[in-house]
């Protein structure tokens, strides 16, 4: 049986009897429902902020949630901010996908409506009205601050066409919002914006500027999803360092939702269950393989579960390690072990797998770049830490380097020297208990057992062969 390859967008079933979050790995359900009833109860306009970092699964929580609400009869738009980066009008953008998204839900005439008065406010907009640049703030300094957020309003108010016109675009949403409510039971309408943070500092101010300013009526809820971290840098960019970004902020978002961070461990377990490796070990007639599954899973949990990497970076690994599977045959060697580990390492650090793959790193330098990333002594003497010091180490080794005299290790393995001076010491055998010596006699152990597997060999674990299925990926 072959591995199934999960796609890279999660399926959401769009069934109204159909559950949302059933292919969920991260376990937000809940955190759904928490919004879901917060929105219930907001009446008037209101902008929210869904924070997560980049990579912690945003765009899946966001679109798994428009469908959870449509399932509970709320009006749902869902607007990519990046995808229309490049139209270079939030106004015409936003406008666009609400006339759009809503058609067969709510009035037509109200929508037309909606969409004609926009067409003449976007002619009698002055250039650059809602487009706010340093260039053009008349204001400087700490009183940026305290001014720029109404300053969309006072700007119209200076226009009295574009002020006319804007009055009657905000009437006409808000009627359609009015209307919408009152027909789906006091729902309001939920824009959620999605991929802020990756546009252009420019448009993404701007947009922010427009969802509050143009479009903040009565039963309207926006939901952006942002990196609330990346999108200061955004701000800062725009109007200079000292520019108080957070304080600039605070004024659009009349709440912050943070999202939890996911548990990562039950992130990853799911992902290779559901790519089907299980099953694949299973088929293949490499025993060895099959009895080093639970080793494996704990190596990948630890040391991607407990690291920065993203969760999309974490996701792309799986996908990779997945796909390498399903070049080999049922009959070939898998060399599920080096496979982890080059995967674990290209993970964590892209740049400290490509040297070490191409030589340009040695044994030691390879974990002590990886011992800078895990400080904690207790993961280096799990299994999983074991193994992957072990497998990185045996690639710079060969079997009869096992069996030499300990002294003529020292500059020909130097690693495996320290190993094996541990070992043929007095002290070693009086003090084998110390975790940190009983660490060292098991990676030695290891080695000896990688070595026995295929004796006469110099790649016990397939490295050559795995680099090429890897780096053909």
């Amino acid at each position: 049986m072959g591995i199934r390859i999960q796609p890279r967008e999660v399926v959401i079933p769009d069934d109204p009897d159909d559950e949302p979050f059933r292919y969920d790995l991260l376990g937000r359900r809940e955190k759904a429902e928490v919004l879901t009833s917060l929105v219930s109860n907001i009446d008037g306009p209101c902008a929210m902020a869904v924070d997560a970092a980049w990579g912690a699964g945003k765009t899946t929580f966001l679109n798994m949630w428009a469908q959870h609400l449509r399932n509970e009869g709320f009006p749902v738009v869902i607007f990519n901010a990046w995808e229309t980066d490049a139209s270079g009008d939030p106004l015409v953008a936003l406008t666009t996908e609400i006339t759009e998204q809503l058609r067969g839900t709510a009035d037509t005439s109200k929508l037309d409506q909606v969409s004609s008065h926009a067409k003449d406010l976007i002619r009698k907009l002055a250039p650059g009205l809602i487009r706010f640049g340093t260039g053009f703030v008349p204001i400087a300094g700490s009183e940026l601050g305290h001014t720029l957020s109404a300053y969309a309003e006072e700007v119209l108010a200076g226009h009295g066409e574009a002020k006319q016109s804007a009055k009657q675009f905000k009437d006409s949403l808000q009627e359609l919002a009015s209307a919408l409510w009152e027909a789906k039971e006091q729902k309001p309408t939920v824009i959620l914006i999605d991929e802020l943070d990756r546009c252009r500092p420019s448009y993404a101010i701007e947009l922010l500027e427009t969802a509050k300013h143009i479009f903040g009526v009565d039963h309207v809820v926006f939901v952006l999803a942002v990196n609330r971290e990346q999108l200061a840098h955004s701000v800062k960019a725009l109007y200079g360092s000292d520019f108080d970004a957070e304080g600039y902020l605070r004024r659009f978002f009349d709440i912050d939702f943070g999202l939890p961070p996911p548990n990562r461990e039950a992130f990853i377990e799911n992902m290779l269950r559901l790519i089907g490796v299980d099953e694949f070990l299973e088929s293949c007639q490499d025993t060895l393989a099959s009895s080093h599954r639970n080793l494996v899973y704990a190596a990948i949990s630890l040391f991607l579960g407990t690291s920065s990497v993203s969760l999309r970076s974490i996701g792309q690994s799986i996908h990779r390690f997945g796909v390498v599977l399903t070049t080999l045959s049922n009959q070939e060697r898998t060399f599920l072990r080096t496979l982890t580990v080059l995967t674990i390492l290209n993970a964590v650090s892209p740049s400290v797998y490509r040297k070490f793959i191409n030589y340009e790193l040695t044994a030691k330098e390879t974990l002590d770049a990886l011992h800078s990333q895990y400080a904690d002594p207790e993961v280096w003497r799990t299994q999983s830490g074991v193994l992957v010091e072990a497998v990185i180490v045996a690639r710079a080794i060969n079997r009869d380097d096992l069996f030499i005299p300990v002294e003529q290790l020292k500059t020909k393995a130097p690693l495996l020297y320290e190993y094996a001076s541990w070992t043929d010491s007095e002290l070693f055998r009086d003090t084998y208990l110390d975790p940190e010596v009983a660490r060292i006699r098991k990676i030695h152990e290891t080695l000896m057992r990688f070595f026995d597997v295929r004796p006469g060999t110099n790649e016990p674990l397939g490295f050559r062969e795995t680099v090429q299925r890897l780096e053909l990926l």
